[in-house]
């Protein structure tokens, strides 16, 4: 192998000879050509239709998925991986319209950016030793499984409190029009 071109590294070469980076590449360039026409379609039926089904999804499917996975055959893998980023797509399509809606203007932006990241820090950050650590001390290969339904449960009861935030004013927001003149203008176009 030519080593002397940055494609043909060996750390480059590396990712081609594990089928699981490649079977997550794929699905995460799916998610990425999805999440936009999501976020369009959370703008017309609302964002908890969206998250209902993202939850609904985590609760429910986890087990059969995971055995997907499991099963040793790459397609497989991929048919199984494939609706777990699904699920994730269906609250990162949501996410950046939902979160600043629950917080008045005064502190929408230090509420959103504190909240979001500390939970991204605590849970995200530690989901992957917690799994592992519990893989490894009951020895059961289901255990990333159950934490997703236990996450499908927690977003299920999340959602029922959180107002629909899709084509509401967000609290405490200026009027979106300079004058009288222009918000019956905009009145009119709605």
């Amino acid at each position: 192998m030519d080593t002397s071109r940055p494609c043909c590294s060996p750390q480059f070469a590396d990712i081609f000879a594990n089928p699981a980076l490649i079977i997550i590449v794929i699905v995460m360039a799916i998610l990425l050509a999805i999440v936009t026409f999501l976020g369009l379609l959370s703008d017309r039926i609302g964002r908890k239709p969206i998250m209902w089904a993202g939850s609904l999804m985590l609760l429910v499917l986890p087990i059969p998925l995971f055995h997907l996975i499991q099963s040793g055959n790459y397609v497989s893998a991929f048919i199984g991986t494939l609706p777990i980023g699904l699920m994730l797509v269906c609250f990162m399509s949501t996410e950046p319209s939902t979160l600043p809606a629950l917080f008045p203007t005064r502190v929408r932006y230090g509420a959103t950016s504190v909240g979001y990241n500390i939970s991204v820090s605590v849970f995200g950050g530690t989901t992957p030793l917690i799994a592992a650590a519990l893989v490894e001390a009951t020895g059961d290969l289901m255990m990333p499984a159950y934490i997703l339904m236990v996450a499908g449960a927690v977003g299920l009861v999340s959602i029922w409190f959180i107002q629909e935030p899709a084509g509401r004013r967000l609290k405490g927001s200026a009027p979106a029009a300079a004058s009288e003149e222009e918000a019956r203008a905009i009145a009119a176009r709605a």
